[in-house]
């Protein structure tokens, strides 16, 4: 089966909600989405607190209420196709996809790229010790115990301290799981500055920062951790689980036959200001592109999407080999978008490799126009206003901290 469309969607989250009601409103309802799980919503359907809605919906709602929200405004505004999985991207807007009726090709004139990102499992930390049930990342934890019903363990270790890993008090404690700590290797928590006193004195949860993982201990079940705290000593906690929180990766497995469209510093696809990647009739936005935000600010991104898309298919956006390069140096682990295209400008967005406190530096073409010392926090987003760039003609950007 071959059929061409205007648009394809990627990913059922809220970045494909947003981009789905951003082309309605643009009068462009031949849209596909492409959603590889059951179920549409995104990663919100495992999310059973609250905290989502308000923008987007006008009312504050647990996760799953919104995510069949989501699922169902996706089904309003596009064909949405669940259990269809995109195994390859091909140029011209050629997909190879399988779904429950087997294999097909399908073409569009634009695909969205909103496949998010996901946490880094404990495979990929190098963390020492046995391999045994009960190491497992949020995103499991999650789906254990709100779509399954399970309480997998019943006293954890929280590794790290992103906003998700407050989430994954959240769950433990509508689990009836205990908390024995929660352990960040930095001498600050990644999410905003109260969210330690929130766990420790709302919570009871303490949170041990400057300490290392070193080892998971047990035999066929997790007993214990080992950690090494700032003060150079050896401490065990005991515990029948770890949970290993944060540290997003974007979830770029369609573009392994593309490594040029991948940024490394981010890890995610490189754009420009209207989120199209080099390669032509592409873009991406959320989470693949700026692991991670909210999913409001997810929703917001696929609408910014949705719109660019409807301008492209009109035929009104720049020419998308028309670019200048804007390029990350010292403390800066990556920034987006890193292009700009035509004479237009937009906000740089980026992050920094660690807590730092620099100069950051803005040279265009080698010559430096704008400086300003600063505090920079890990895990945060930091913004250069559109209009730093305003009236300046370059090549090449460079952002550095210095």
């Amino acid at each position: 089966m071959s059929a061409e469309r205007d648009v394809v969607v990627i990913g059922g989250g809220p970045t494909a909600a947003g981009a789905v009601r951003a082309l309605a409103r643009k009068g462009r309802r031949d849209v596909i989405v492409l959603e590889r799980e059951s179920e549409a919503g995104g990663i919100p359907r495992h999310c059973g607190h609250t905290g989502y809605g308000v923008a987007e919906y006008g009312r504050l709602m647990p996760g799953p209420n919104f995510a069949r929200r989501l699922a169902a405004e996706l089904g309003a505004g596009a064909d949405l196709r669940r259990r269809h999985t995109v195994r390859r991207l091909q140029p011209d807007g050629q997909l190879s996809v399988v779904g429950p009726e087997g294999s097909y090709e399908l073409r569009a004139r634009a695909v969205l790229l909103a496949t998010g990102a996901r946490e880094t499992p404990r495979s990929a930390r190098l963390v020492g010790g046995i391999r045994a049930p009960g190491i497992m990342t949020t995103g499991t934890l999650q789906q254990l115990v709100y779509l399954q019903g399970a309480r997998p363990v019943r006293r954890v270790v929280i590794i790290g301290t992103e906003v998700v890993s407050f989430s994954a008090i959240l769950t433990c404690r509508h689990a009836g799981i205990e908390i024995a700590a929660m352990i960040g290797e930095g001498f600050r928590t990644l999410a905003r500055w109260p969210a330690h006193l929130v766990s420790r004195h709302a919570f009871g949860v303490s949170v041990l920062r400057g300490a290392h993982l070193e080892a998971i201990e047990g035999g066929s079940t997790v007993t214990g951790v080992r950690l090494r705290l700032a003060s150079g000593q050896t401490r065990v906690i005991a515990c029948d689980g770890v949970i290993f929180t944060g540290k997003f990766r974007p979830e770029t497995a369609l573009l392994a036959d593309h490594p040029g469209l991948v940024d490394p510093g981010s890890r995610g696809p490189s754009i420009d200001q209207f989120r199209r990647l080099e390669l032509p009739g592409y873009f991406a936005a959320g989470n693949l592109v700026h692991p991670v935000e909210t999913a409001g600010r997810c929703f917001r991104d696929g609408m910014a999407a949705g719109e660019a898309i409807a301008d492209h298919l009109a035929g009104v956006l720049p020419p998308l080999g028309d670019t200048r390069l804007i390029r990350a140096a010292g403390a800066i682990r990556s920034l987006y978008p890193q292009r700009l295209a035509g004479e237009g400008m937009a906000p740089i967005h980026f992050q920094v490799t660690e807590e730092v406190r620099g100069k950051l530096e803005i040279r265009l073409d080698g010559t430096l126009i704008w400086s300003r010392p600063r505090h920079y926090l890990a895990e945060r987003r930091h913004t250069i206003p559109p209009w730093r760039l305003a009236g300046r003609h370059f090549a090449e950007a460079e952002v550095r901290i210095a």
